[in-house]
């Protein structure tokens, strides 16, 4: 399936078989029993969004798996999870000035400069958003399973166990993704304490 999706000569064809099957990928992806099985169909769902594939709804629920107690897990979906990231991104800029390149352009990358705030902080916070966004998505689902629990249930789907902090978990994987977030020791933005959700 992943040839397929990734040749040019199918992607008009299979725009039918994705619409249908979707659904199917998406319970694959997020609670399937093989973790192996899980991997691989996050991969074939990332390839299916690069092809404009996706539905929204779709790429929102296999991005909750950011959150997911498996490293191998959150390290598949990280990409795609990262790909609301930039949307948000985007049309932050594009409210802006209404061009992402030039408001880029014009913020720069300097502090000191257009009033210190520099197009990467943006980026952060855009990340910030998301993360907040899918943090309470995971309340929601955690109170609606087992509301007499509270939210001390992991989102179904999960592994069982634990869990004292789903953002520091999901920066593991977003940290090594996000080139925004490759700066010094001494600078690396904190992901746990900034959000203001933990």
């Amino acid at each position: 399936m992943q040839k397929l999706y990734e040749s040019e000569e199918y992607i008009s064809n299979l725009r039918l078989f994705t619409e249908s099957f979707e659904t199917r990928f998406v319970e694959m992806a997020t609670v399937d029993a093989d973790r192996s099985v899980r991997v691989a169909t996050i991969a074939l769902l990332d390839t299916i969004r690069q092809r404009d594939l996706m539905e929204p709804d779709a790429v929102d629920k296999v991005s909750l798996m950011i959150f997911d107690p498996e490293s191998r897990i959150r390290k598949a979906v990280v990409n795609l999870f990262l790909s609301n990231v930039e949307a948000t991104y985007e049309e932050t800029l594009e409210s802006i000035g209404g061009n992402v390149e030039t408001v880029e352009a014009e913020l720069g990358n300097d502090k000191e400069t257009a009033d210190g705030i520099p197009y990467t902080w943006l980026k952060y916070n855009s990340l910030v958003k998301v993360l907040a966004k899918y943090d309470r998505q995971v309340e929601e689902l955690e109170q609606a399973e087992k509301p007499e629990e509270g939210n001390k249930l992991p989102l179904k789907g999960f592994e069982f166990g634990d869990v004292e902090s789903r953002i520091a978990m999901a920066s593991t994987a977003i940290v090594g993704e996000m080139e925004e977030l490759h700066v010094l020791p001494e600078t690396r933005i904190d992901l746990t304490s900034r959000t203001g959700i933990i």
